[in-house]
C-alpha cells in the first residue's frame, strides 16, 4: 500500500466508525455528483497542496486535506442539518490525532482546520459540511 492510500483507508474507517451509512464518492477531482448527493449521504476526500521544509537532518511534510459530507435531501431540514453537523464533528474528532499508517516511516499527525456547514446550492433542503485539514508528515533523514 502507499502512503495516500493507507490514510485514505484511516479516514474511510473513521467515517465508517461515526456511520457506516456515509459512503465515498470516488472521484477526487471530479464534480459533484448532485443527484447522487440528493439521494444518500455520501462524502467526497480531496488531498490538496503538500509543502515540505527542512531544518538540518528533520523534514516537516504538510499536506492539505479536504472531507465534504452531503446530506440528501430531507423533509425536515433542522433534523437532518443538526444530525450531519453533530456526525461532522464526531467524525473530525475521530480523525484528529497521531496515526499509525503502515507505509510511513515516520510520524503523522492530522490537524484539524475549520469545519464550514453551507447549503447545496441546486436544492434548497440539501447541504454540505467541509472539514479542513492538515496531514502533516514528520522525517528523521
Amino acid at each position: 500500500m502507499s502512503y495516500l492510500s493507507d490514510l485514505r483507508t484511516y479516514i474511510e474507517t473513521q467515517v465508517a466508525l461515526v456511520d457506516s451509512s456515509i459512503i465515498i464518492e470516488n472521484d477526487p477531482f471530479g464534480d459533484i455528483d448532485v443527484n447522487n448527493a440528493l439521494a444518500q449521504k455520501f462524502y467526497k476526500l480531496v488531498f490538496g497542496e503538500m509543502l515540505g521544509s527542512r531544518l538540518g537532518n528533520y523534514e516537516t511534510e504538510e499536506m492539505q486535506m479536504k472531507l465534504i459530507i452531503f446530506s440528501p435531501r430531507k423533509r425536515d431540514e433542522n433534523a437532518a442539518f443538526y444530525d450531519l453537523y453533530e456526525k461532522a464533528i464526531e467524525i473530525k474528532n475521530n480523525i484528529i490525532r497521531s496515526v499509525d499508517l503502515p507505509s510511513a516511516p515516520c510520524t503523522t499527525t492530522i490537524f484539524f482546520n475549520s469545519l464550514f456547514p453551507e447549503k447545496e446550492l441546486t436544492d434548497d433542503n440539501a447541504f454540505k459540511i467541509t472539514i479542513n485539514f492538515t496531514v502533516r508528515t514528520d522525517l528523521n533523514i
